[in-house]
């Protein structure tokens, strides 16, 4: 039995009556309660396609959206895999790169450059050669060094990145949402890596690993440390 059925038989059965609440004010009757719940399963199931028994992993302080959450991933047949919101962001980071581990597997992925740019065109002058991958590399660095210099220094964004880097509690203390800036902060830094990886070689192959111990198949192996990798917090201990 889906335990998401228990709140169906609440819904028909008090329909108008408060499910969920905030402090003394109502949040959602059982009825509004169970459509939410319904969308929201709906969309894990269609929109992401997730199937029955996947595991959905969230991390959210105490609230009525943490129900709304878990309500919903059961009605959708999955498994509901609550994780402490506050864990470190290095420590996030460690579940999202094993996470990635399972879903891509840890062998290497390759592929050539020259596949989707060409290097027969460029700037020729004598003996010098400055193709287009040089070129793309150099424009495009530039790019994204000035846009992450306006990013920090002129947007909202990016005074709130300095000031929970500065001082976390006298930045929460401001009022500034520090989970919501550390997210984004690896947002942003994982699109730069994203950007990265197809301009680290320009002139051949480009090896992806996603393990540690990373079994080269091309000729040139990667360059990445072959010691397992541990816990953040395991380390520090």
């Amino acid at each position: 039995m889906n335990i998401a059925h228990l709140l169906l038989g609440s819904a028909r059965e008090f329909r108008d009556l408060p499910a969920l609440a905030r402090g003394t004010a109502t949040h959602l009757t059982y009825r509004d309660l169970w459509r939410k719940v319904s969308v929201m399963s709906m969309h894990l199931r269609g929109r992401f396609g997730l199937a029955r028994g996947d595991r959905v992993a969230f991390a959210m302080s105490n609230g009525v959206e943490a129900i709304e959450v878990m309500y919903a991933i059961w009605h959708a047949g999955l498994c509901a895999v609550p994780m402490n919101a506050k864990l470190h962001a290095r420590e996030f980071a460690f579940i999202l790169e094993n996470s990635v581990l399972l879903l891509f597997g840890g062998f290497t992925k390759s592929y050539s450059t020259n596949s989707f740019i060409s290097f027969s065109s460029g700037i020729h002058i004598g003996d010098v050669n400055i193709d287009s991958v040089q070129i793309t590399i150099f424009v495009v660095s530039i790019a994204m060094m000035f846009g992450l210099m306006r990013l920090v220094d002129r947007t909202t964004l990016g005074k709130s990145m300095r000031a929970v880097a500065s001082d976390r509690e006298a930045a929460e203390m401001l009022g500034i949402n520090v989970d919501r800036v550390i997210s984004y902060t690896f947002f942003i830094g994982s699109a730069m890596a994203g950007v990265a990886v197809p301009r680290s070689d320009s002139f051949g192959t480009v090896c992806c690993c996603t393990h540690s111990s990373c079994p080269s198949a091309i000729d040139r192996p990667c360059n990445l440390p072959s010691t397992p990798r541990t816990s953040p917090s395991s380390r520090s201990r």
